[in-house]
């Protein structure tokens, strides 16, 4: 009875440490990992290959308030509202490493103080590149023309200006997958869009001025 007692005994604590490392398992099964939380993500080896295909559909809208500058003692608020979209087509020509088409239109409302009142309406487009340096980080930039026009409303006084001129926006963006196939994002993303233009009535007229722009889209990706 002894020899068995003990025996038994030994069974009991060699087994122990397994049941309690089965429990630990199930227990960390039950926490939520980052991976779970977020959505899909992707390995390095599964997309933005060579011969992939995207093509991207973003939006934007910023509204807020600033202040002019008039002269050195003299400032004018503003009301401003920025309502912009972008489509882009783009082809990898290497791992992580597209080049595409984008365009660009932009229409943003100002507001003044003074009871001026103003309306400047952006459409642009140009070649660009985009670089996945990590993971669904990437880099973009874009180069291109485009053309404005100004509308300007000073009581009953309404004045159009037409530009044309030079374009350049750069900035991040991220892919946050949607399905497990991984052929369709949310991407999220900020530019900083620069514009160097000249009155195409008046050469001696030029606007040069730069601002951020926040967006979000979806990205379809064929491969």
């Amino acid at each position: 009875m002894k020899v068995n007692a003990i025996i038994l005994l030994l069974c009991v604590l060699l087994a122990s440490p397994l049941f309690a490392q089965e429990t630990e398992s199930e227990d960390t099964s039950q926490t939520p990992s980052v991976d779970r939380l977020l959505p899909y993500t992707i390995n390095e080896d599964e997309l933005y290959l060579k011969d992939d295909l995207l093509l991207n559909a973003n939006f934007g809208l910023r509204h807020g308030k600033d202040k002019r500058d008039n002269s050195p003692n003299t400032q004018i608020e503003e009301s401003m509202m920025d309502i912009w979209g972008t489509a882009q087509g783009g082809y990898f020509v290497m791992d992580r490493f597209a080049i595409g088409l984008g365009l660009t239109l932009d229409v943003e409302y100002v507001d003044g103080a003074d009871g001026v009142e103003s309306t400047a309406v952006d459409f642009f487009g140009g070649p660009f590149i985009r670089w996945y340096f990590i993971d669904q980080l990437f880099f973009q930039a874009l180069g291109g023309y485009g053309i404005q026009n100004l509308k300007t409303e000073s009581g009953s006084s309404v004045t159009n200006t037409n530009f044309n001129g030079i374009y350049a926006m750069g900035g991040l963006g991220y892919d946050i997958f949607l399905n497990e196939t991984k052929d369709v994002a949310l991407q999220i993303g900020a530019d900083y869009v620069y514009k160097n233009l000249v009155n195409v009535d008046d050469e001696n007229l030029k606007i040069s001025s730069g601002k951020f722009l926040y967006r979000v889209g979806i990205v379809f990706y064929f491969f």
